[in-house]
């Protein structure tokens, strides 16, 4: 059977070469600075980026519009009209039209808005030649035409700024049909520093390629609908810092529906943390949603104040009640055990197994615990979903010490545990000697 999701990356930064599969839950391992955090962050703005190309196209049409925005805004001013033009929210779409559809009702609304405004500004020019005054609008406008214009006639200079609109809304819908991949590869380099892509990377599904460095255009993924990225619970309520957090904490204030799964949300609540997470309605002085704990004794705290491990697992709960949570869901875990007792490590790769095995959520896990890659391998053949479980392990490369390769080992975890070992080679190295003397 053909591997569902499967991701290549080579030559960037510390990846050597990374041929991931996605089945279901993939481990990946490695010392620090092997690529682990490199290549989940790739995978995450890679997939996010492909399955939001349209958005993408939408933004940048948007991006393209700045200037004419302004000057409507100013032509607004001159007829001294209260605004009907929203402009942050002009590109968003509730009707559930298709794009398509969707921008080209708005390219018919935003041209209607500047003929009417015109209009006016017509009319309230008939009885007052103000010559400055037109001068003024005649010179805002020429700033607005990105092509060079030497007449100073007026409507001319409007029909051409029509023109430019159209232009801009062509280019769109050619973009939306045609999906040349620059999109998506601008996206990745504003995502990351140096303004550096893998040379070599792909994405297939079902072996077929989706977006990589050798095909002109993106296609879509139909596997995968949703995605998020967890590096700390830390992250909860935080926004401002990094785009992932900020996309996490939308997601989480954004419920898409009910508990998919009493099973696993009740192990959550009654066997480990003892209580439910829940998001709270806005905050009538702030506007802020409310994130909140209700332990099982009957006190109540906000969530943002808990202990992190709760924190860790109240991600999971509140992502599984409002629905995120399906089949068709990636989630990107860069080290869960940083922050939990090793007791719930074990509980943790338990839900993770759970939730695969449930609801068929995919994960990729960066993991570096004994405990998590233990747990996790053992939980899932009791679980008898081993054949969706495959581990990786960082490498170093023959040729250079600071490059890494992604092994497969199948379900085969002794290899990672053999490059722990090397930790107890260290402990006794700096510890206590034979002869009980210390170094």
């Amino acid at each position: 059977m053909s591997d569902q999701i499967r991701f290549i990356v080579k030559d960037f930064r510390a990846i050597k070469e990374a041929d991931i599969t996605l089945n279901g839950i993939t481990v990946v391992s490695g010392v620090n600075g092997c690529g682990k955090s490199t290549l989940s962050k790739f995978l995450y703005n890679t997939v996010k980026a492909v399955n939001n190309y349209d958005g993408l196209v939408i933004q940048q049409l948007e991006n393209s519009l700045d200037d004419v925005f302004r000057f409507i805004n100013i032509l607004e001013k001159e007829v001294k009209s209260t605004s009907l033009f929203d402009f942050n929210s002009f590109f968003t779409n509730p009707s559930g039209l298709n794009n398509k559809e969707f921008i080209e009702e708005k390219q018919e609304a935003l041209i209607d808005y500047i003929v009417s405004l015109f209009a006016k500004y017509k009319i309230s020019t008939l009885n007052n030649a103000d010559t400055n005054r037109s001068n003024r609008l005649i010179n805002t406008l020429k700033n607005t035409l990105i092509e060079y214009s030497d007449t100073n006639h007026l409507e001319i200079l409007i029909s051409k700024l029509y023109q430019q609109i159209n232009s801009f809304f062509d280019v769109t819908f050619v973009l939306l049909d045609r999906r040349p991949k620059n999109i998506v590869q601008k996206e990745l380099i504003d995502n990351f520093s140096g303004n550096l892509i893998p040379r070599i990377y792909s994405l297939l599904e079902y072996e077929v390629p989706i977006f990589n460095n050798e095909l002109e255009t993106v296609s879509f993924i139909h596997s995968l609908d949703q995605i998020a990225y967890i590096d700390t619970p830390m992250q909860l309520g935080i926004s401002g810092v990094y785009d992932s957090w900020d996309e996490l904490d939308e997601i989480l204030n954004s419920p898409k529906g009910t508990n998919s799964n009493y099973y696993v949300n009740s192990i959550i609540k009654r066997e480990i943390i003892k209580g439910d997470s829940v998001l709270e309605e806005e905050d009538k002085f702030t506007g802020d949603n409310i994130f909140k704990f209700r332990r099982e004794d009957g006190y109540e705290f906000d969530l943002l104040d808990v202990a992190t491990g709760v924190k860790s697992f109240a991600i999971l709960q509140l992502l599984l009640k409002n629905g995120f949570l399906t089949k068709n869901t990636l989630l990107i875990i860069d080290e869960p055990e940083a922050h939990l007792h090793p007791q719930w490590i074990v509980e943790y790769a338990r839900v993770i197994a759970l939730l695969n095995k449930e609801i068929g959520v995919k994960f990729l896990i960066a993991s570096h615990s004994p405990d998590m890659i233990s747990a996790i391998r053992y939980i899932c053949e009791k679980q008898q979903t081993t054949d969706n479980l495959e581990y990786y392990l960082a490498e170093e490369s023959s040729l250079n010490s600071y490059l890494y390769k992604f092994k497969s080992l199948g379900k085969d975890i002794e290899p990672i545990f053999n490059s722990f070992n090397i930790a107890l080679d260290r402990i006794n190295q700096y510890g206590i000697s034979n002869d009980n003397e210390l170094f």
